[in-house]
Parts: structure tokens; C-alpha cells; sequence
């Protein structure tokens, strides 16, 4: 791209949407991931591609700003989803302390379960408020939480780590066990 100041080519990026029909548009074979299942990943060959000029994202050169845009939308995205895992996996530890008999009681009657179940419920709860926020902010046209966003993919990953490893410790041996879902 020429700057139209220096008149000097620089190297931009240019995000474009393009479909199957331009013709030139081919995949390689899905990706074997280990989570984020739901969504396929494959690499996408372009090969004598033409993209109509309606079909840009943005500006001409304006590519890593759109790209931004949507790993920020993917990081609050992050916070939303771990929430909801949190809230799942918690529901069967919880399930099963209300249920395992241990030294003659239920073991969510003892403290260090109790407090477990506190800690798992106060990372769930800030993870989802954070969604919220972040989500409400964006609803009501806010265009700047690239911060916000990148804090909440943080802090919702390791919140989802700790909650699923208390949650296998509350569960004992049957937290290592496969269920069906």
C-alpha cells in the first residue's frame, strides 16, 4: 500500500471477507484440538482469489485493527463461556458433597469443604460480573475494553483452572472418574 503522505509503499494488512463461489477458496482437513471443540479449525488456501472491493472489512490497510476488534470480542467471550463451565462443574461437585457420607457425615457439612464451595462460588461470580460488564459496556457502544476484555480472559482462565482442580478435590477419587454427559 502506498502512503499517500510519502508516497512510499508500506506493508498493511487488509482484512476481506471472500466465500467459496469467488473460486480459489480451498481448506486443509479440520484441526485435532484439545478444547474450543464446537468451533473447526482448518488452515484456508488462497490461490488467484479476486475480492470485490465491497467484500473489505474496515479500511484498505485497516486489517489489525479489525483483527484486534475480534480477539477482544474472543477474550470476553472467554469470561462468558468459563463462566458457564464453572457454574457446571461446580454443580456436580456440590451434588456429590451434599450426597458422599464420610465419618458419618455428609462432607458438605465440614468447614474445608464448606470453604472450598465459597472460593469456587466467589471466582464463578466475579468471572460472570465481568462478562457482564464487559458485554453491557459493548451493548451501550462503548468501543474502547481492550483492557478489560484481555484482564477478564486472564483472570477467567486461571479462576476456570483453580474451580475445576477444587472441584476434582471435593469430588476424591470420583473426580477422576469419566461420566457420561
Amino acid at each position: 500500500m502506498k502512503d499517500p503522505k510519502t508516497g512510499e509503499m508500506k506493508d498493511k494488512i487488509t482484512a476481506f471477507v471472500v466465500e467459496r463461489g469467488f473460486g480459489g477458496v480451498t481448506n486443509g482437513p479440520p484441526e485435532k484440538k484439545m478444547g474450543i471443540k464446537a468451533s473447526n479449525t482448518a488452515e484456508v488456501y488462497f490461490e488467484d482469489v479476486r475480492v470485490p472491493a465491497d467484500c473489505v472489512l474496515g479500511e484498505v490497510g485497516g486489517g489489525f485493527k479489525v483483527a484486534m476488534n475480534i480477539l477482544n470480542n474472543g477474550r470476553f467471550g472467554m469470561a462468558a463461556a468459563l463462566s458457564g463451565t464453572m457454574r457446571g462443574v461446580m454443580a456436580k461437585a456440590i451434588d456429590h458433597a451434599a450426597n458422599r457420607t464420610q465419618f458419618g457425615n455428609k462432607i458438605h457439612t465440614y468447614g474445608a469443604i464448606q470453604e472450598k464451595v465459597a472460593r469456587m462460588t466467589m471466582l464463578q461470580y466475579v468471572t460472570e460480573s465481568m462478562a457482564y460488564m464487559i458485554s453491557g459496556n459493548m451493548d451501550s457502544g462503548a468501543t474502547d475494553f481492550q483492557i478489560e476484555a484481555a484482564i477478564s480472559k486472564i483472570f477467567a482462565s486461571e479462576a476456570a483452572w483453580t474451580v475445576t482442580d477444587e472441584c476434582i478435590q471435593v469430588m476424591g477419587g470420583m473426580g477422576f472418574m469419566k461420566v457420561s454427559v
